[in-house]
C-alpha cells in the first residue's frame, strides 16, 4: 500500500503542483481530489455562504492552494504516516472515494496530477 502511494506521488513534479494550484477555475474532479487530500492532512475547510442557495458550504480549494504553496507539499505527502488514517478519515473520505470517477484511470482524462493524487489517497 505504501509503495502504491509513493509510486503515485513520484509521477508528480513541483511544476505540476504549480500548474494545478494556479488554475483560476479548477475542474470539479480536481477539487474533489484535493478535498480528499486535505481531509487526510487534517486541514480545515473554509465555510462560506453560497449566495445562490443561502446555505453554508465547505470549500477545501482555498486551503488546498495554500497547502500546495508550501515547498514541502509533496514531501509531506510522501512522508505521511498511513497508520494515522483512522475511522474518522475513512468516513469523511467515503463521500469522495465512493464516487465511481475517483480512480486514476478516469481522472487521467481530467488531470494527470489529480489522477496521481487520487491514487495516493486510495493507497492510504
Amino acid at each position: 500500500m505504501k509503495l502504491a502511494a509513493e509510486d503515485a506521488l513520484k509521477q508528480i513534479s513541483k511544476k505540476d503542483i504549480t500548474e494545478i494550484k494556479t488554475v483560476q477555475t479548477p475542474h470539479p474532479k480536481v477539487i474533489m481530489v484535493m478535498s480528499a487530500v486535505m481531509i487526510l492532512l487534517n486541514t480545515e475547510p473554509e465555510k462560506k455562504m453560497n449566495p445562490q442557495t443561502q446555505k453554508r458550504e465547505i470549500n477545501f480549494w482555498e486551503p488546498a492552494k495554500k497547502a500546495m504553496n508550501g515547498s514541502d507539499f509533496l514531501k509531506n505527502l510522501l512522508e505521511y504516516p498511513s497508520e494515522d488514517v483512522d475511522e474518522k478519515h475513512i468516513k469523511k473520505l467515503a463521500e469522495f472515494t465512493g464516487d465511481e470517477s475517483f480512480n486514476k484511470d478516469t481522472l487521467k482524462g481530467v488531470s494527470l496530477v489529480a489522477a496521481n493524487l487520487a491514487g495516493w489517497v486510495l493507497a492510504m
